[in-house]
C-alpha cells in the first residue's frame, strides 16, 4: 500500500503536492512565468492573493520563505524534467492550469 501511495504521489503534479495555497500559488507562478503566460493579470492576481494569503497564513517570515524556496524548486525540477521541447505540452497542460488557478476568485 504505501509504495502505490508514493507512486501515486509522485505522478501528481508538484502544485497538487504543495504544502498549503501559499506554497501552491507561488507554484503556478513560477510554471507561468518558466512558460511564458505572466502577464499584467496574472502579476496582479498573483499579487493580491500572496498578500493575502501572507495575513491569513500566521507564518512567520522564515516559514514563508522556506515555502517559495520549495515552490520554486519545484517549478524549476519539473521544468528541467521536461527535455528538449518537452515543456511545450507541460505549458500546454500545467502552466495553462497553473495561470486559471491563479486567476480564479
Amino acid at each position: 500500500m504505501t509504495i502505490f501511495l508514493t507512486v501515486m504521489m509522485m505522478l501528481l503534479p508538484s502544485a497538487a503536492r504543495a504544502d498549503g495555497p501559499y506554497e501552491a500559488l507561488f507554484y503556478d507562478y513560477e510554471v507561468a512565468g518558466y512558460c511564458g503566460l505572466v502577464n499584467k493579470s496574472v502579476y496582479t492576481a498573483f499579487g493580491y492573493k500572496r498578500a493575502a494569503l501572507e495575513v491569513d497564513s500566521g507564518k512567520n517570515i522564515e516559514q514563508l520563505t522556506k515555502a517559495r524556496i520549495r515552490a520554486m524548486a519545484a517549478a524549476d525540477q519539473e521544468y528541467m524534467n521536461r527535455g528538449l521541447g518537452g515543456f511545450k505540452p507541460w505549458c500546454k497542460n500545467e502552466g495553462v492550469a497553473s495561470v486559471q488557478r491563479i486567476l480564479a476568485e
